[in-house]
């Protein structure tokens, strides 16, 4: 790389680093916002897609009474439909970043194998040596717009700065590394939907399918447009600081996909892949789904543990009890948690019918026109329009 000094980082404006990763998960106990019961007790699945995105402040007000002020335009957590799950003084400070460097940025639209790029690209800037516990992992693998710019500017390195952010949203330099991951829309629907259904503190969890994938095909889900999300990556996966990779590659060539990763982050690494068979099988050990899934659910006990500590002794929280009852059910479902399933292709067969794949690919079209991008998926296990021909 490049021989270019690492700059000296300054805060932006009324940004307190001190508060960062406190304040990165203070908001995580406020539940999303669900829609309202009907007169006879059933659920409106019109308004329940909304269950999926957090209501903007005022909205609901304003929408019911004209006379309410405007809330004047979206937030940067608005913009990415984030409110409840992100704090935006915190986002706000994580677009201000200034990457080094030496930064690494793994980067994924949520549900595309973010956990499966996290730990392949541990694993090659590790050189195959696994993390002490999930804390070490955690610390080298910063999630930077949900714990923060001290989370990234004290992380341990040799590590990787996760994000889920569009391109014009990433803090951005020529001299940083970028890989980005895309998964095929249909099977990032279903796993988003099933990684929803075992999100407690969201509880949308007697929200069927079908809501869901009005949810998704809307963007009315975190983060927003799948196509944005992709697409806005997908147009520099040319640059020299950027690499384009698929999940669907990963999972059917693992060991080529390590090397091809390992070239781009540090040549010599690359090499001693190429050279040493044992390690990458270290490497690829890392990203296996057993100690994914060992590694992450340790951490999601602890840190659901440490949040439920930390709810009932602040003051603002009015009902302990609950947000107890909350939590316990967290750490009941922490285990069954779609987090780290077992990295499959294919997962859309258990929720498409043959109309929710029409609907998908009438989306598809109007999304990719003009753009090649759905061309990556074309040796993909993916459905086909005729439902006489439908798997």
């Amino acid at each position: 790389m490049e021989n270019v000094s690492e700059p000296e980082y300054e805060s932006p404006p009324g940004s307190d680093l001190s508060s960062e990763l406190e304040g990165g998960n203070a908001n995580t106990t406020v539940p999303l916002t669900t829609a309202p019961d009907s007169a006879d007790g059933t659920r409106n699945e019109t308004d329940a897609v909304e269950r999926f995105v957090p209501v903007r402040a005022n909205q609901e007000d304003h929408n019911e009474d004209s006379s309410v002020s405007d809330p004047g335009p979206p937030s940067e957590v608005d913009a990415l439909n984030a409110r409840n799950f992100l704090v935006e003084e915190t986002l706000l400070a994580a677009l201000a970043y200034q990457p080094r460097p030496s930064d690494v940025f793994t980067v994924s639209y949520p549900k595309c194998g973010s956990a499966l790029l996290q730990f392949l690209v541990f694993g090659v800037l590790n050189r195959g040596e696994p993390s002490k516990d999930f804390e070490d992992f955690a610390a080298r693998t910063p999630y930077l717009e949900w714990m923060g710019i001290k989370s990234v500017l004290e992380m341990r390195r040799p590590g990787a700065i996760k994000t889920h952010l569009p391109f014009e949203k990433n803090p951005h330099s020529p001299h940083a590394k970028y890989i980005y991951m895309a998964r095929n829309p249909f099977d990032c629907c279903a796993s988003y939907y099933t990684h929803m259904r075992t999100m407690p503190l969201f509880r949308p969890e007697s929200a069927s399918f079908d809501i869901f994938f009005d949810a998704f095909l809307e963007g009315k889900v975190i983060y927003g447009d799948y196509f944005d999300h992709v697409l806005s990556w997908y147009d520099h996966r040319s640059d020299p600081n950027v690499l384009f990779v698929t999940y669907e590659d990963v999972k059917s060539d693992p060991r080529t996909s390590v090397i091809r990763i390992a070239d781009f982050v540090d040549p010599s690494i690359g090499r001693e892949l190429r050279e040493n068979p044992v390690l990458l099988t270290n490497v690829l050990k890392i990203a296996s789904a057993n100690n994914m899934t060992t590694t992450c659910h340790q951490g999601i006990r602890s840190i659901l543990a440490d949040e439920l500590a930390l709810a009932i002794g602040k003051e603002r929280i009015t009902t302990a009890e609950f947000y107890k009852n909350v939590f316990a059910e967290a750490l009941e479902v922490a285990e069954a948690s779609d987090y780290t399933r077992t990295p499959v292709c294919g997962r859309w067969k258990e929720f498409f019918k043959p109309e929710h794949v029409q609907r998908m690919y009438e989306w598809i079209d109007e999304k990719t026109a003009g753009s090649d991008v759905f061309s990556i998926w074309s040796s993909s296990d993916l459905p086909r329009l005729n439902p006489d021909n439908f798997q």
